[in-house]
C-alpha cells in the first residue's frame, strides 16, 4: 500500500477507503477491518487501486479508536504492508442554530479528534469540517480527542445543513482535487 484515503472514518460507517497499491495480483479483493469485518472490495487495474465500504454496525460505540485494514484475495491470506485506520463519531452539534449570515461560534462534540498516543489533531494533513459544501477552519476547543471549535459560514435563513468531518490524509490525488468525493 502507496497511500491511502481517508486516514480515519466515521463510526457510523459507510465511508469508502481508497487505498493506491502496486504489484497485485488478481482480480478479487477483500478489505479486513481488523478486528472488526470484512467486505468485498472493488480494484482498478487501471488506477492500481483497491476500495471497500467501511461497514455499518450495530455496535459502533464499541468499535476501538483504530483498526488495521488488510487488503486479500481469499480471506486467508493477507497484505504485508497493513494501514492502520483511525475510527471518530460526531455526538452532537453544541448550539445547532445560529444567525444566517454565518459567524457563529459552535462546538462539535464526538470522539476520536485527536490521535491519543500522541496528542495531536488526527491527521495533521489535509482534515476538513464541511457546513454542506463550504469548509470551515477548526481547532480543537479544550485539547481533548472530543470537542472541534468552529465558526459557521453564512447559509440560507430556514436551511439545514449538514455538518461533515473528513480526514484525507496523505492521497495526492486528492490534495489536488483529482478524485471526486476526497
Amino acid at each position: 500500500v502507496q497511500y491511502f484515503t481517508p486516514v480515519a472514518v466515521p463510526r457510523s460507517g459507510g465511508t469508502r477507503v481508497r487505498l493506491r497499491t502496486s504489484n497485485l495480483v488478481g482480480t478479487s479483493f477483500m478489505c479486513l477491518f481488523k478486528p472488526f469485518a470484512i467486505v468485498d472490495a472493488e480494484f482498478s487495474s487501471s488506477a492500481d487501486t483497491v476500495s471497500c465500504v467501511f461497514p455499518e454496525s450495530a455496535h459502533a460505540a464499541e468499535l476501538p479508536p483504530h483498526m488495521v485494514l488488510e487488503i486479500t484475495t481469499d480471506g486467508d491470506h493477507f497484505s504485508d504492508d497493513a494501514v492502520e485506520l483511525n475510527v471518530y463519531s460526531v455526538a452532537r452539534i453544541q448550539c445547532a442554530h445560529g444567525p444566517s449570515a454565518g459567524g457563529h461560534s459552535t462546538t462539535l462534540h464526538g470522539a476520536g479528534f485527536i490521535d491519543e498516543t500522541t496528542g495531536l489533531l488526527l491527521p495533521a494533513l489535509n482534515r476538513k469540517v464541511r457546513f454542506g459544501h463550504d469548509p470551515v477552519p477548526y481547532v480543537p476547543s479544550d485539547g481533548t480527542t472530543s470537542t472541534l471549535s468552529i465558526v459557521t459560514p453564512p447559509g440560507t435563513a430556514g436551511d439545514r445543513v449538514p455538518v461533515e468531518v473528513t480526514f484525507i490524509g496523505n492521497d495526492p490525488q486528492c490534495q489536488n482535487g483529482v478524485v471526486p468525493g476526497c
